[in-house]
């Protein structure tokens, strides 16, 4: 086992400690990114409600010009109103389908956004976290390199 002096255990600590606090602090995606990606979301999701809103009075449109032109109870006529409340129920339900088969395309979107963003952070985190422990090292080293120098009397290297 190799026997490392006390402060290179502080540095290791150290080191670890710092790596691991800049590494997280640069990944962390910020409040921002995570509001614009829910704003994506609802925006889409809007869109979908307001289609299937339009769609339903379409139908309700539809409904009430047929309800309009036959008012007279007879059997054919009770035939052709059940024929449209079915057409109206299948019609709703398609519609409402609609809005849910876009339901994932949404989700889709936030987690991509998210995905790319995170893609991001993960690049910008390992220079913070990496760059100043080496330089942090070797300025400590450089600094015992010419406190030893200096204190042996500036005798020439060879």
């Amino acid at each position: 086992m190799i026997k490392l002096s006390g402060w290179k255990r502080i540095g290791i600590i150290g080191s670890v400690v710092w790596i691991l606090g800049a590494g997280f602090y640069t990944l962390n995606v910020s409040d921002s990114d995570i509001r614009f990606a829910s704003s994506l979301t609802l925006s889409c999701e809007n869109s979908l409600n307001q289609r299937l809103i339009e769609r339903q009075k379409s139908i309700s449109d539809t409904m009430q010009s047929y309800a309009k032109t036959d008012t007279a109870p007879t059997k054919q006529n009770l035939r052709i109103w059940e024929a449209q409340a079915a057409w109206e129920t299948q019609a709703r339900q398609a519609a409402y389908n609609e809005r849910e088969a876009g339901q994932p395309e949404c989700d889709k979107r936030s987690t991509d956004y998210l995905a790319e963003v995170t893609t991001n952070k993960r690049i910008e985190a390992i220079p913070v976290a990496l760059i100043p422990v080496s330089l942090g090292w070797g300025f400590v080293y450089l600094v015992l390199f010419l406190v030893r120098w200096v204190r042996h009397g500036f005798v020439p290297l060879l």
